[in-house]
């Protein structure tokens, strides 16, 4: 059950994802990329679509993977922090007094299994919609359709169907992980500054 409740939840908050591509589409690709640009110029190049096209196409597509990741890694933060039966797992056992490896020996061997399972399944209906929807829509339909699959197809537009599953379950695995080592933290912080 504890998996199932996982994966219902990572689902649900993956239909968000193109909502969330939009907070690092805007630092990455409309603040920190131009920056960068301008201050290290022989570094980023700044390509032109009409002159360079190719060198454009490589470029946008690698910050698509960019803001496509830090995406995954919100929406995982986000899941893992809010889940309450973790915290309440974690301080039932302790009462919020542990070091962070003591933390991460009780946590991880209960939980890796449910992120594991959730990387493997949550990508899935957002590739099967991309698959499976036309490209081209209705207008207001269309607009709906391509900012929830906006996220997905920053993968599958590079590495194609099968290696961009493979990216995403793993880039999520990765990410559910590290967000419940910064979780493990934050949870003992507000439960000992509740009591305290």
């Amino acid at each position: 059950m504890r998996y199932f409740k996982n994966i219902l939840w990572a689902a649900a908050a993956w239909l968000l994802s193109g909502v969330a591509l939009h907070i690092p589409s805007f630092f990455i690709s409309g603040v920190i990329h131009p920056a960068l640009c301008e201050w290290f110029p022989a570094l980023f190049v700044e390509y032109s679509p009409v002159s360079q096209p190719e060198q454009y196409a490589v470029m946008s597509a690698a910050l698509s993977i960019i803001n496509s990741t830090l995406a995954i890694f919100i929406i995982s933060y986000f899941c893992i922090r809010l889940d309450n039966e973790r915290m309440e797992y974690m301080i039932s056992r302790t009462e919020g007094l542990y070091t962070f490896r003591d933390g991460a020996a009780l946590y991880f061997p209960r939980y890796w299994k449910a992120d594991l399972a959730v990387a493997l399944t949550a990508p899935l209906p957002l590739v099967a919609l991309n698959l499976f929807i036309p490209e081209r829509l209705p207008a207001p339909l269309g607009s709906l359709v391509g900012d929830l699959l906006s996220f997905t197809r920053g993968y599958t537009d590079i590495l194609g169907t099968v290696g961009a599953v493979f990216v995403m379950c793993l880039t999520l695995l990765v990410c559910r992980l590290v967000s419940g080592a910064l979780s493990i933290r934050t949870w003992q912080a507000a439960w000992l500054s509740d009591i305290g």
